[in-house]
């Protein structure tokens, strides 16, 4: 069941997630409709490897030259690929990002080594589109949301705590605790 959110029910951000989530859902349909080879250039034209297209459709790299050479694709493969596409399209010309390609391999933290890539083979591209709005706790947040662990499976050396504000914080974590 849906619930129909009015403007004064949510944040702006959340809007405007929800804008970009639907405007990913209608231009993936979209693409779906396009030629996969073409498709695919438009990837390679965006700086992806081969490898990185096959990694974000969830094929081998073998099959992604099967369909460069106009061999078919099951459903769910032509949709994973049109939604990447979209979502790169979405990146770039309604986020202003520049070099979609190197801002997706881009590790997310200094200390975790998870990509907008991770994110994209994950199928959580909800994420990304919190990221794209390049807010200031977004990469925090897109960890967050897609391994909560992140801090202690790529930072043991840091722990969270809560603050004698009441905010959480960071701080080396010492063996005699």
């Amino acid at each position: 069941m849906s619930t129909v959110r009015h403007v004064d029910d949510a944040p702006t951000g959340v809007l405007h997630s929800d804008g970009l989530d639907e405007e990913l859902r209608s231009l993936t349909v979209r693409c779906a409709g396009e030629r996969l080879p073409s498709l695919l250039d438009r990837l390679a034209a965006l700086g992806f490897s081969w490898r990185d297209i096959a990694r974000a459709a969830g094929v081998s790299g073998p099959e992604v030259r099967r369909w460069r050479r106009g061999g078919s694709a099951t459903g769910a493969g032509r949709q994973r690929v049109a939604r990447f596409v979209a979502l790169c399209e979405i990146a770039a010309e309604r986020c202003h990002i520049v070099d979609v390609a190197a801002w997706l391999e881009t590790p997310l933290h200094p200390e975790a080594p998870l990509t907008g890539l991770d994110l994209v083979e994950t199928e959580r591209l909800d994420l990304i589109l919190v990221l794209a709005r390049d807010r200031p706790d977004g990469p925090e947040q897109v960890l967050d949301g897609f391994d909560p662990d992140w801090r202690t499976r790529y930072c043991p050396g840091v722990e969270v705590f809560t603050a004698a504000d009441g905010m959480p914080g960071l701080r080396l974590a010492s063996s005699d605790r």
